[in-house]
């Protein structure tokens, strides 16, 4: 008899125990499925997206800065024959696309290497006068100030080109659709 308290007594704890798992495995099952659910979200969201993006890819991009006008009605088929003609034939005068045209990258490290070649010089014209020491560091810092003036000059220069990739392409495209009967602004 002592035998089968002990039992009953044990088996509300081992009851709880099993719900307990059995809740945790329901939790888990049902966490699982709605990473399951986002994942096949995502995914549909994706290819929509996907589907979305290939038409706009078969159309070149409009010109940043240009509005075109078709001034003698064009349908809206011929449009974009006319514009993707018109950006092939400026794309082959200027040899810049714009559809990948990247920033130019930014010099780095430029004022490290005008320190180190500062140092350098600096050290060995202050070995000269017996201040190796005070050369390096006054070479070091005129280096790094050239170092930077030269980075910032060089960044400049890269973005004007940019620039002016970009004008000329715009140039040829707008001169391309004023021929074929549009208003270009």
């Amino acid at each position: 008899m002592g035998r089968g308290r002990q039992d009953r007594r044990k088996a509300p704890e081992n009851t709880r125990y099993r719900r307990g798992r059995r809740a945790c495995l329901i939790r888990t099952q049902i966490q699982e499925a709605s990473v399951l659910s986002k994942t096949f979200r995502l995914t549909v969201i994706g290819l929509a997206a996907g589907a979305i993006a290939v038409p706009a890819i078969a159309q070149p991009p409009p010109a940043p800065g240009l509005s075109v006008y078709p001034a003698k009605g064009q349908s809206q088929s011929k449009q974009n024959q006319d514009r993707s003609e018109c950006n092939t034939w400026a794309v082959n005068q200027t040899g810049f696309d714009p559809a990948l045209a990247q920033a130019p990258p930014e010099q780095k490290g430029a004022r490290a290497r005008g320190a180190l070649a500062g140092a350098a010089v600096g050290g060995l014209a202050g070995s000269l006068g017996g201040e190796a020491g005070g050369g390096a560091a006054v070479g070091a810092a005129t280096g790094v100030v050239v170092g930077g003036s030269r980075q910032r000059r060089a960044n400049r220069e890269a973005k004007a080109r940019q620039e002016a990739n970009l004008q000329g392409y715009n140039n040829a495209l707008a001169a391309c659709l004023k021929g074929r009967g549009y208003t270009v602004n």
